[in-house]
């Protein structure tokens, strides 16, 4: 039974919660349940992969709608505490690194696409040269709460709160 038919069953108060067992099996698969649908939040808005290794995303190409490389994931900002993604950390262009500045994205703006190679964003240019942008070692600054960062990043972008 999918999680989120077990959702439905749960929510619908159904007795035996559409598994016709004890409550203690039932108690096992509604923490699966939640697990499950804690992860859910980490998938990209298509609904890909629930897990995958920060160092295959580090350095992976970024393209807007109209299929444009606009620059690379530089490094993921994760928030220790809630064990959630803050931001991706993108660049879009310096020499060797110097005097580079990093826009942080919501996790959730990324959508990767299998044909590309890369993460697509529904940002346009003019978006991007607006956008926050910081020193890198600044987006973990007082737990990237450095001005607000997060706060910052996810209104900018118009993007619900993902942490509390």
């Amino acid at each position: 039974m999918s999680s989120r038919n077990i959702a439905v069953h749960l929510a619908m108060g159904d007795e035996n919660h559409g598994f016709g067992e004890t409550p203690r099996n039932v108690a096992a698969k509604v923490a699966l349940l939640l697990n499950t649908l804690k992860e859910d939040v980490m998938t990209t808005s298509s609904g890909h992969t629930s897990a995958i290794l920060a160092s295959k995303v580090k350095g992976t190409a970024v393209y807007n709608d109209g299929g444009e490389k606009i620059g690379t994931v530089e490094d993921i900002v994760l928030d220790k505490q809630s064990n959630q993604i803050m931001f991706a950390a993108l660049g879009f262009g310096g020499v060797l690194g110097m005097g580079e500045k990093y826009y942080p994205v919501p996790w959730s703006l990324l959508d990767y696409d299998e044909d590309k190679g890369g993460y697509v964003v529904p940002l346009n240019k003019d978006l991007l040269k607006n956008a926050p942008a910081y020193d890198l070692k600044d987006l973990t600054k007082h737990d990237g709460s450095l001005g607000s960062v997060r706060e910052t990043t996810y209104s900018y972008y118009n993007v619900n709160r993902d942490w509390q």
